[in-house]
């Protein structure tokens, strides 16, 4: 999914997910059919600030955080996902190069606000093994039969939910995300993101332990 697109065929799964779509549809319609000119920016997932890793006090209700917490408290994750990675973008971050784009004169314009690169979730779980909170990982059809485990009691839905409601079963994949043109404005500007390093990831991590998000 480009800047150039609006609908690739994603799934739009709840009224959430529906309400941002339908927002720039109405937007992009509203530039087409009476030329007001409009800026929409598609942010990433947003997670703590590049200077101390701290982010929002409620890391319960953060999708991604919540799916880390399940990783940890199961002690496992499918080795589809070591091999993966995942974006992460540094609210600070991101409002820095957000304030910069909404500058720009310009008249329509789409912008993904997220890092070029992303961090492999590798990197992640060897941050958190060092905080001990180790994650292994195993094969994806033996993950599966952990959930599928788990998912028969009340305390192994506990342990699981933020994995499950996000990824209902294993067929569930991510939409391809390119920033290409909105890292050529920024690269046009001399702007560009600050690296997410394994200090950063220390930092995060530290943050959400502070907040007893892994017990």
């Amino acid at each position: 999914m480009t800047e150039r697109d609006l609908y690739v065929g994603q799934e739009i799964r709840n009224q959430y997910i529906l309400s941002k779509y339908m927002a720039e549809y109405e937007a992009l319609r509203a530039a087409a059919d009476r030329g007001i000119p409009v800026k929409i920016m598609r942010v990433g997932n947003l997670q703590g600030r590049i200077s101390d890793g701290e982010f929002q006090m409620n890391n319960r209700t953060n999708a991604f955080t919540r799916q880390l917490a399940s990783y940890v408290k199961i002690g496992a994750a499918p080795a589809s996902l070591y091999r993966g990675s995942v974006n992460f973008s540094p609210v600070d971050e991101t409002a820095r190069i957000l304030v910069k784009l909404a500058a720009l004169r310009t008249e329509t314009a789409v912008y993904h606000v997220c890092p070029p690169e992303e961090v492999p979730y590798r990197k992640i779980f060897q941050v958190l093994e060092r905080f001990g909170h180790p994650v292994e990982a195993e094969s994806d059809s033996r993950f599966e039969q952990r959930l599928a485990e788990l998912s028969r009691t009340r305390e192994g839905r506990t342990l699981t939910e933020g994995i499950l409601l996000e990824r209902p079963n294993m067929a569930y994949r991510d939409t391809a995300v390119s920033e290409e043109l909105t890292a050529a404005v920024l690269a046009a500007m001399g702007e560009k993101w600050q690296p997410v390093t394994e200090a950063y990831l220390e930092k995060y991590i530290a943050a959400l332990d502070d907040l007893f998000m892994f017990e």
